[in-house]
């Protein structure tokens, strides 16, 4: 009967036989040269009874046989020079006495020898060898000293005799007398660490006896296990099973186990099975994690049975990373396998992976405004709102366009109002991030603010009598710049339209104004100021005679009128400010005379005592409140009086007619003034 069991799992595979195991020695071979010629074996060394001895033929039943002695029937001459190889306690041994060869020994076997043919005598060589483990299966070596010492029987299967390969070899069969494991001994060490299972089955009926030591302590012998260890009954072919207890875990033992059969004979070598206990066994409880967001953290949970720590590995180190102490970094979206792991210790052993693929999402992108500055039409403001971290900037837009634009990251306003503004925020995702959801910002314009600019340049050296045209530009509003003059200055000044009229010495301030509207302001007033000074005076001056005569009295006629010729229109609107004031007359510093400026003029009568010739004389206006003073020179020519020539005298006629011319000159006078009063 057999049994097949296959390994894994704690299970074994195991081969048992019902029968005693069996040997093979060689008994004979061929050779050929010039003709056929055989070795048979003539002598046989074999152990029986524990008894080693020799003989012709091999036993039937025996521990061991090999060969001993040759006889080459081409030759005629026995072998020589032979060398045997055997097992005992472990150990492949060598000798060239066979009787040497232990009783106990667990195999033996001829493995060199000599022929002496002629004068060259030549060691066999090309030697085969075959051997069993289990008394069933046939195993070959090429080598003697090759053969495992474990081996149950072993055997010369082929050789070269020196000179040529051996044909036709024979073997004779023989029962192995001890008992031989049909199965060795195999331990199974079992979960929990502190039990072990082992099989073992013979190839006969008999007594197994097994005992369990430290692997470092001294194996017992055949008999100390005979007498101490722990027996089993043996059945022929069965596999039995042997519970081993009280064991520490993790731990090195060996299994010592001899067998005897029922006719008292014992196994040459005790067997000892080395073998290690096992941990104890452990698992991991760790729930699969829930889908994970990039650029966030976790820290998985799990726990062993054997209360030892837990640690974690990452794959895909782009997607998570795992640091010492426990936490998943997720740098990227994708899939990330998260995997515990107990290594175990000198009580646990290595408990079973948990390992969860883990997704790993794109991250969430929040945007959040800043407070612009006030808006106000017409104006632009900077725009800003932070966003997530995608690689895409925050773009803004105008919900309403109507009321404000946006350019990039500025806001402008078009229209005054309140909350008339709606801006958005958007920010797009990317691999590692979704897009943020829109933002909405509500803002308040302001009406702008217009500004006046005046666009005429006050005169430097404005004069009563002037006049200005004032200019101005405004803001958007459209509506007109208006001018006025402050009241504080009004007795300085007047202004019609946009034309300024300055008529009085000192301040004049030109206001200008724009008023608002449903999107401005109005504009804050602005003022131009203008220092007036006195008027200039330009004096008209005539003298009657000129020229004169020595002794003459000289009428001085003055004329006095504001600035010049180009301005009297605008002085004639002025009558009011008519110069006054008075003139004086000098001649070589000498006053000469005085008089008021009524409406404007006045007139000296004086008497020049100067010889004849060009004389210049100097008028002096004294100016007033409006003109300022001033000095004119004039010319005034003097002619020297004629000499008196003599008349001769009329005769009496001339007298006469020149009285008649006379007095028709009268009549004619007198005839004018009549008809004068009657037309009245």
């Amino acid at each position: 009967m057999s049994w097949v069991v296959v390994f894994g799992a704690g299970l074994h595979c195991v081969a048992a036989v019902a029968a005693p195991a069996q040997g093979l020695v060689m008994t004979g071979y061929q050779t050929q040269s010039n003709a056929w010629y055989t070795s048979m074996v003539t002598e046989y060394t074999f152990s029986v009874g524990g008894v080693v001895q020799q003989g012709g033929s091999p036993p039937s039943t025996a521990d061991w046989v090999t060969p001993s002695n040759y006889w080459d029937d081409g030759w005629g001459l026995n072998s020589w020079n032979e060398d045997y190889t055997y097992s005992y306690q472990g150990q492949v041994l060598r000798t060239t006495d066979p009787m040497g060869i232990p009783a106990a020994a667990a195999w033996a076997t001829i493995s060199s020898f000599q022929i002496e043919g002629s004068s060259l005598p030549r060691p066999i060589d090309s030697t085969v060898f075959h051997y069993s483990l289990d008394g069933i299966q046939t195993l070959l070596a090429m080598d003697a000293s090759s053969i495992p010492a474990n081996a149950v029987w072993a055997g010369l299967a082929s050789l070269s005799d020196g000179w040529h390969a051996a044909q036709n070899p024979g073997f004779a069969g023989y029962v192995l007398g001890r008992p031989v494991f049909s199965l060795a001994p195999v331990v199974d060490p079992q979960a929990g660490g502190v039990t072990a299972k082992a099989r073992v089955a013979l190839d006969r009926d008999g007594t197994g006896y097994w005992q369990v030591l430290a692997a470092a302590a001294a194996a017992p012998d055949a008999a100390t296990l005979q007498a101490g260890g722990s027996p089993v009954g043996m059945t022929a072919g069965v596999v039995h099973d042997i519970d081993i207890g009280g064991l520490a875990v993790n731990t090195a033992y060996r299994l010592h186990f001899i067998a005897r059969d029922g006719a008292g004979r014992v196994q040459p070598d005790v067997a000892s099975v080395p073998f290690t206990t096992l941990r104890r066994e452990q698992s991991i409880d760790f729930a699969q994690p829930s889908a994970q967001t990039f650029g966030t953290t976790f820290t998985p949970v799990a726990t062993a049975t054997s209360g030892l720590a837990v640690t974690f590995s990452a794959s895909a180190p782009e997607v998570c990373t795992v640091d010492a102490a426990g936490v998943f970094s997720f740098h990227s979206a994708g899939t990330c396998t998260m995997t515990a792991r107990q290594g175990g210790d000198a009580t646990y052993g290595p408990a079973p992976e948990v390992a969860y693929p883990v997704t790993v999402q794109p991250a969430a992108q929040n945007i959040v405004w800043s407070m612009p500055a006030p808006l106000v039409v017409d104006a632009r403001v900077a725009l800003s709102a932070a966003g997530g971290g995608s690689s895409q900037a925050v773009q803004f837009s105008s919900l309403t366009p109507a009321a404000c634009s946006v350019s990039g990251a500025e806001v402008s306003g078009r229209l005054a109002g309140t909350d008339n503004c709606l801006l958005a925020a958007d920010q797009q995702g990317d691999a590692n991030h979704l897009p943020a959801a829109r933002q909405v910002l509500s803002l308040s314009i302001g009406k702008g603010a217009q500004a006046i600019a005046f666009t005429s340049v006050a005169p430097a050296a404005a004069k009563v009598g002037d006049t200005y045209a004032v200019a101005a530009t405004g803001g958007a509003s459209g509506k007109a710049v208006v001018f006025s003059v402050d009241a504080a200055t009004a007795a300085h000044c007047t202004i019609a339209g946009g034309s300024v009229s300055f008529i009085a010495p000192g301040p004049c301030r030109i206001l200008a104004d724009q008023a608002g509207d449903a999107n401005y302001e109005a504009a804050a007033r602005q003022q131009q100021s203008v220092q007036i000074a006195q008027a200039t005076t330009t004096l008209a001056i005539t003298s009657t005679p000129n020229p004169s005569r020595p002794g003459d009295d000289v009428t001085i006629s003055v004329s006095a009128v504001t600035g010049a010729q180009d301005r009297r229109g605008a002085l004639r609107a002025m009558a009011a400010a008519l110069p006054s004031g008075s003139i004086t007359v000098s001649y070589n510093g000498a006053q000469l005379g005085s008089a008021p400026l009524v409406g404007g003029a006045a007139s000296i009568t004086v008497r020049l005592p100067v010889a004849a010739g060009s004389h210049g004389l100097v008028v002096d206006y004294s100016g007033d409140a409006v003109h300022a003073p001033m000095s004119q020179g004039f010319t005034q020519a003097v002619v020297a009086a004629p000499v008196p020539t003599p008349v001769p005298a009329l005769h009496t006629v001339a007298l006469v007619m020149l009285s008649l011319l006379a007095a028709g000159m009268g009549a004619g006078r007198l005839r004018r003034g009549r008809r004068g009063r009657m037309g009245r």
